[in-house]
Formats: structure tokens, sequence, C-alpha cells
């Protein structure tokens, strides 16, 4: 019988966990926060069990920005074990620290995966090298990045879309945007007492970069054809018709969707920094 283990997912959307926190800088006890590129972060999870299990591992990763999160293109940053007491939550710590790099300006994505020979997943994976936490309760991803619009200059971030070494896959990349967080959310990327703004947000899909280019693009669907065992660039531009104020925020959810349903999602939190305090 299974012991129930599992990683709450978020919600609304299933890749924005509550349950996966990262604390930027040399102490793993200090504030909840933003990566910070070249800086050391640690990675923390909070797991949950319907009966009492001992011996609980958890695999770490980190990805670069994406939606659907493959084991063969993350990051195994460490391993854990913990032993939970039902209901929980037991909050595990992964003792290996993150180095953050300046791979695209330091947004990434974790996922965590609690196993245990008493909850195996169940069916078994159909494509193992997928972490697909929207099947399975022991997988939760955090695919939550803050991002910096400074007055209504638009900001560009870059996101991979990657097929299997076995097959090709035809997607359709969507940007929505609007929309809340949860406070518990909200809080634990450092934006505490923030709140959702009601200035209109801008996203835009291309397959190139806008950057240093004064092409104006309109489109918020893509359609992406991904031969098997490459990646193709999404490249998502944020802009807000007017400049976002301290304390605000507003959401770009993107979403990869084949014919049976969404593979994965990444949303952007998108805030302005300017005047903040030190």
């Amino acid at each position: 019988m299974s012991v129930g283990l599992h990683i709450r997912h978020g919600s609304p959307q299933w890749w924005e966990s509550p349950d996966i926190w990262v604390v930027p800088g040399q102490d793993p006890n200090g504030p909840p926060g933003s990566p910070v590129v070249g800086q050391t972060a640690f990675l923390w999870a909070r797991v949950w069990a319907d009966q009492d299990v001992q011996g609980v591992q958890l695999d770490f990763w980190v990805a670069n920005p994406a939606m659907q999160i493959r084991k063969s293109s993350a990051n195994h940053i460490g391993t854990a074990f913990a032993d939970i007491q039902a209901p929980g939550p037991q909050e595990v710590l992964c003792l290996s620290p993150w180095n953050v790099t300046l791979i695209n300006g330091g947004h990434e994505c974790v996922v965590v995966e609690a196993s245990s020979t008493l909850d195996p997943l169940t069916p078994p994976p159909t494509d193992p090298d997928v972490l697909d936490a929207n099947t399975y309760p022991q997988i939760a991803q955090r695919n939550l990045s803050v991002i910096s619009i400074a007055g209504q200059l638009r900001r560009e971030v870059l996101l991979t879309v990657t097929a299997g070494l076995r097959a090709a896959k035809r997607v359709e990349i969507q940007a929505e945007v609007g929309g809340e967080l949860p406070e518990e959310t909200l809080a634990s990327l450092g934006l505490r007492d923030h709140k959702a703004s009601a200035r209109e947000i801008r996203a835009t899909l291309t397959e190139h970069s806008l950057c240093h280019s004064s092409e104006q693009a309109a489109e918020r669907g893509l359609g992406l054809d991904v031969p098997a065992g490459t990646s193709k660039p999404v490249y998502v531009n944020v802009s807000a018709a007017e400049q976002l104020r301290p304390g605000e925020y507003g959401l770009v959810r993107v979403t990869e969707q084949d014919p049976d349903g969404v593979l994965g999602g990444l949303t952007l939190v998108a805030v302005n920094t300017e005047g903040k305090k030190r």
C-alpha cells in the first residue's frame, strides 16, 4: 500500500509549487528569494506523507527556463534523505549548494522528486526522462522566475523546448497575461506584501531574439516542430503599458501543449525594482 508521498503542486498552475523554494547566499537558513548570478544558493523542499515513512530520497534538479523538464537537459544539484512523520510536512534541505551561473540571466526552473520503495511512481512513466509533475504527486516543479521591468522597457527571456532522443514533437507555445499568486508563493519569492497590478502587461513569443531590434511582435501563440534529440529556442518579450510601481507585480504564464494537453509551463513574475530599499 502506498504511503502517499507528495509535494504540493501549485494553484492555479501545478508548476508553481509552494513547497519548493530558494535561499540565496551562504546561509541555507536565510530568507527565501530569487537566485543571484555568480553567488551560491540553497534549495529546499517541503514533503508530506499519508503514513510515517523513513529514508525518503529527495532529488533536486535545476534546468534552464523551459516548460517540460527532462532529466537529460537538467542539472542534478544533489540528493537528500528524510524521515517523514505523517502527515508532515518535513522541510528538507539539499546540502549541495547551487552555484548560480550567468546562463539565461540566472533564471532557472527547480524540480524535486521524492521517492521511496514504499511509494513507486504509478503507473510507471512512459518516458522516464521526463520529470512529470503533472502526473505524479511525488514530483513538483517551481517554474517561477522574477524579472525586473524598469519603466516601459521590454524584457526578453529565453526558453528552451526539447524533444526526446527517440521522438520528434509538434507543440504549441502559448502566453497568457494576468492573474495572481497565493501569498505563500509570493513570500517564497521574497515578494511578501506585493499586490497584483491592474496595469496592462504585454507578452509576445518569437523564435528569434528581438534584443537590439525595433521589430514589433504581436503573437501570443507559436507552433514548433522539434526534431528528436534537439532543442529549439522560444523568446518571451514582456513589457508593461504603464510603469509598474514598487510593490506591484504582473504575471505572464507560458505553456507548452500538444494534442493530448499541457506538457508544462513557466510563470514570469514582472516587478519594478527601481527605488527599492536596500
